[in-house]
């Protein structure tokens, strides 16, 4: 097992090396528990097993993860932070619209403002836009763009990447919206501080 040097209360981060022989959760997953929760994890993940569902891993304000093989539906269904970027080597559209669903029903991600899925091989297909429950702008008007502060604080890229979208759904509980595109191999979703009438009022 690597040293787990690197994370303490004073940084908040854990970054851990890229793709090391004998990756052990739940050693992490016991040095997590040591600390508050963390503000940023960074880490590659190229095994099936996942955390816990009652790891701190999940509280992380901040995600940064490379998935070798398909375990984005477990993370998202237990993700509990504000910001994620994941990058994996395959795509399911269907653990897309369910994670559309269940964040429009309330059922997952509740505090999340940013989820950033880039894809290695494959595009995303457009029309995963046009799965029910996804609302459009008139493609005359011009959509506001969302973008935030990374929690991360990297200096190279210091905001998540605009969302100029016509896209977007509504959460059910407190009729809040979250604009969503595919850019390229990447599905964007951003959370506004905004009700749908509140959000339409932004639209030129």
């Amino acid at each position: 097992m690597q040293s787990l040097a690197g994370l303490g209360p004073i940084t908040g981060r854990f970054v851990f090396p890229s793709f090391c022989p004998g990756i052990d959760i739940k050693n992490i997953e016991e040095y997590l528990a040591t600390f508050p929760v963390l503000k940023h994890i960074s880490m590659d993940l190229d095994k099936p097993e996942i955390f816990c569902p009652e790891s701190k891993f999940w509280q992380a304000e901040s995600i940064d993860l490379t998935l070798c093989i398909n375990t984005v539906p477990v993370f998202l269904r237990n993700f509990q932070g504000r910001q994620a970027f994941l990058r994996c080597y395959d795509r399911n559209t269907l653990d897309l619209i369910e994670f559309m669903n269940r964040w429009k029903s309330g059922e997952q991600c509740q505090k999340l403002e940013y989820l950033q899925i880039g894809i290695e091989f494959n595009n995303l297909p457009n029309d995963l836009l046009n799965e029910n429950g996804v609302k459009h702008i008139d493609a005359i008007k011009t959509p506001p763009t969302h973008t935030l502060p990374k929690l991360s604080k990297t200096e190279y890229v210091p905001n998540t990447t605009p969302i100029n979208s016509h896209s977007y759904i509504v959460r059910e509980t407190d009729n809040r919206v979250a604009s969503v595109s595919i850019q390229d191999k990447s599905f964007c979703f951003g959370v506004w501080d905004k009700t749908e009438e509140e959000f339409l009022r932004m639209v030129k």
